[in-house]
């Protein structure tokens, strides 16, 4: 039996993969949550046969909230990927908030290990908010909603929508293929600039510390420890010495 048989192969919405006995499905109905973190905006400028392209991508960490991923028939599976970002251009509205979940292989020749990553194309309008937002220090992570075309198990069918999933996506002749989806919501937390006693919450209890405080007679008193006395410890010496001559004298 040569590679190409083993491979998976798709049939009637199915996947079926070698070694597996129920083959897998779609699901069209759950959202995946993910959380960005250590987000970077890089600057880069491209020379491609003499023309000058420049471009701006973003790139971080994120992990899946509400599911796992893997390779169909391998028992791995993951919830930490790289995160990639870029814009796309108003004259290619077929390629805005589309997103694709894929796996890189290791390759010893270059250096890598194997890679699980996510990548973003947004309007461009969005992305150039984000980025401002990003320089301004105002942008701390990011949060994304989508639907994917990935594959699971049958039991997603019945699955209540709060469980988690372990998404696949199969392998092919030269790699693995990628789970295609849409962006439901792409959004990212606004950091105030503001110093931390201009914050209404920080004054708010603030003020509630100054009443409990103002109510109670002021903050309560720090306990004083009385210094020791050592007046026994001369008195004791003294007594000794008295006797100590005493009985020399004799």
């Amino acid at each position: 039996m040569d590679a190409e048989q083993e491979l998976p192969y798709e049939k009637d919405n199915q996947l079926f993969v070698p070694g597996l006995k129920e083959p897998l499905e779609r699901d069209g109905i759950r959202s995946i949550y993910i959380e960005v973190s250590g987000l970077n905006v890089t600057r880069a400028f491209e020379n491609n046969e003499g023309k000058t392209s420049p471009r701006t991508y973003a790139r971080g960490e994120c992990y899946l909230e509400n599911c796992s991923i893997g390779i169909a028939g391998d028992k791995e599976k993951t919830r930490s990927l790289s995160f990639f970002c870029h814009s796309c251009s108003p004259n290619e509205p077929d390629y805005e908030w589309n997103i694709r979940f894929g796996f890189i292989s290791a390759d010893w020749e270059i250096g890598t290990d194997d890679e699980w990553y996510v990548e973003c194309q947004i309007p461009e309008a969005v992305f150039d908010e984000m980025v401002k937002a990003y320089k301004e220090g105002s942008a701390n992570g990011l949060k994304i909603r989508c639907k994917s075309d990935m594959w699971a198990d049958s039991f997603v069918r019945w699955a209540p929508i709060a469980d988690k999933i372990d998404w696949k996506i199969p392998r092919e002749k030269y790699g693995t293929a990628s789970g295609q989806g849409k962006i439901e919501s792409f959004s990212w937390e606004i950091v105030s600039k503001r110093p931390k006693e201009q914050e209404p919450a920080y004054k708010a209890g603030q003020a509630l510390a100054d009443e409990i405080f103002d109510n109670a007679g002021g903050p309560p008193p720090v306990p004083v420890q009385k210094p020791r006395s050592y007046t026994w410890l001369w008195v004791t010496g003294a007594v000794v010495l008295v006797f100590w001559f005493l009985a020399k004298s004799h």
